[in-house]
């Protein structure tokens, strides 16, 4: 759902964080850097996340890695929204034209959790996904994080200035595809998951793991958060979009060895690693994929 957010971000909160962006840190990705070789071509792929603290600057070893690239390749298109186009998905199947009286009450009481606000009928003209992504920036923005400080907003930047070539793996189109896919159990998951209190603690948890430095607390945090799934509609929400997603993302990357130059990828870290993850799925078509950061 990285294209609705991204979406979000650029829409719906750009205005609100005039003035929080801080001063430029280096920010140590390369525990989420990878290097992908086949027949003597590589490969650079690095795991994103799109929330920052500060505006970014890329430590060594991923911004070398970065320097020798010829192109950069996003997961979503980072720049030519179709506005209009967007918009008008972020009402499509409304949460009051979607959702049951029993669900409409449920996330009703979930809102009324965040400073008790009442969510009224605005909100319910949203459908659910953009209504979980709305209130999922309110409590990463609680907690100090914006998308707008995200390190593909930083990438796509420097590519612009660095007058590299930028292509984009996703399309809201795709993603729209794939919610057909779903079950009638998958809005009390996303209603659910809005929950304030648990929502704040795992924000927390995986924005502090992902720039830790240390990949086996990130791993940590991944494995974590898999196993504890239980409830059926969350895990096929994660089946069908996650698993159905790094097929496709494993499949573009394969496609890029057919061009010439080096190639650097930035797509959402949590997609490249288990054993349904980006690098074991281009494990298995042959290729070798080495950490940068031993």
């Amino acid at each position: 759902m990285k294209y609705l957010k991204k979406l979000l971000a650029f829409c719906l909160v750009g205005t609100m964080l005039v003035g929080c962006m801080g001063y430029d840190t280096i920010v140590d990705l390369s525990i989420h850097l990878y290097k992908v070789e086949y027949n003597g071509q590589i490969i650079y792929l690095l795991g994103t996340n799109e929330l920052g603290k500060r505006r970014a600057v890329l430590d060594t070893i991923t911004n070398d890695a970065y320097e020798a690239s010829d192109r950069i390749v996003f997961e979503v298109d980072m720049s030519g929204i179709d506005t209009s186009q967007d918009i008008s998905y972020m009402y499509e199947n409304s949460a009051k034209s979607s959702l049951t009286a029993e669900q409409i009450n449920r996330l009703d009481e979930i809102v009324r959790g965040y400073s008790g606000q009442h969510p009224g009928d605005v909100l319910y003209s949203y459908n659910l996904l953009s209504i979980n992504s709305m209130y999922s920036e309110v409590v990463a923005s609680e907690l100090g994080y914006h998308s707008n400080l995200g390190i593909e907003i930083y990438l796509h930047a420097h590519a612009i200035d660095d007058e590299k070539e930028i292509l984009a793996i996703d399309s809201l189109e795709y993603q729209k595809s794939l919610f057909p896919l779903l079950s009638t159990g998958t809005p009390n998951y996303l209603i659910d998951s809005l929950e304030y209190e648990s929502l704040v603690a795992f924000t927390k948890k995986y924005n502090e793991a992902y720039y830790s430095g240390d990949i086996s607390q990130w791993n940590e945090v991944i494995s974590q958060n898999k196993n504890r799934i239980t409830d059926p509609a969350e895990f096929e929400y994660n089946e069908t979009i996650t698993k159905n997603h790094c097929v496709v993302i494993a499949n573009y990357i394969e496609g890029l060895f057919a061009k010439t130059g080096t190639s650097f990828v930035a797509v959402g870290a949590e997609q490249l690693v288990g054993d349904s993850g980006v690098i074991q799925l281009l494990k298995d078509k042959g290729y070798t994929v080495t950490a940068m950061k031993k």
